[in-house]
């Protein structure tokens, strides 16, 4: 066979292998997305250091996947251990260093284990993050309303249903708002607080 014709069949082969070749960036969500579903099978099965280890093995290779650590925090909530989810949480903020959500729950955590001090800290944190969420027009109507919510843990049942009704006169017609109040209103943050 001719040198020439050696040629385009190597690059034939070539071009036809790299067709083939998959997304490599498709690939490692594949493999993420397996290894959380694997992970939350586990904890179902309360095999919860399994569910640990396996979400574990995919920060080894995705260290900043703000998803894996909040799924790794979930089932160390679900699992009771606080100070392990509190720490997830710590490193989740070096990722997204303003989330509201996990400032929320360091105060929740923080709350039910009796560090009312160092919860009302995260709570007001949380609030800030949500405003400033809120004033860039970023989910503004669910940051207010989580302020609402937060209300409750920071000053009053009462003081978190004034906010609510005060949005919803605001914002008449928003239906997430009007859901959200009846939420608010039915809340009872004993019960959330000996479930968590």
């Amino acid at each position: 066979m001719p040198i020439k014709y050696l040629f385009y069949l190597l690059l034939f082969t070539l071009v036809i292998c790299a067709c083939k070749q998959k997304n490599p960036n498709k690939d490692a969500q594949e493999r993420i997305l397996a290894t959380k579903k694997r992970a939350v099978s586990y904890a179902a099965e309360k095999k919860y250091d399994l569910a640990v280890l396996s979400i574990d093995s995919a920060l080894v290779a995705q260290p900043k996947n703000i998803d894996l650590y909040n799924t790794k925090f979930n089932i160390l909530l679900r699992s009771k251990k606080y100070i392990d989810a509190l720490a997830v949480l710590q490193q989740m903020h070096k990722i997204e260093p303003n989330n509201a959500e996990a400032f929320s729950f360091q105060g929740y955590i923080n709350e039910k284990l009796g560090e009312d001090a160092l919860a009302q800290s995260y709570y007001q944190k949380a609030i800030q993050a949500c405003k400033y969420r809120a004033n860039g027009k970023i989910e503004e109507f669910k940051n207010k309303v989580n302020i609402a919510f937060l209300k409750q843990f920071t000053q009053s049942k009462a003081a978190s249903i004034t906010y609510i009704d005060s949005l919803s006169v605001r914002h008449a017609g928003n239906g997430f708002i009007r859901d959200q109040k009846e939420f608010i209103k039915n809340f009872d943050k004993q019960a959330f607080l000996d479930a968590l």
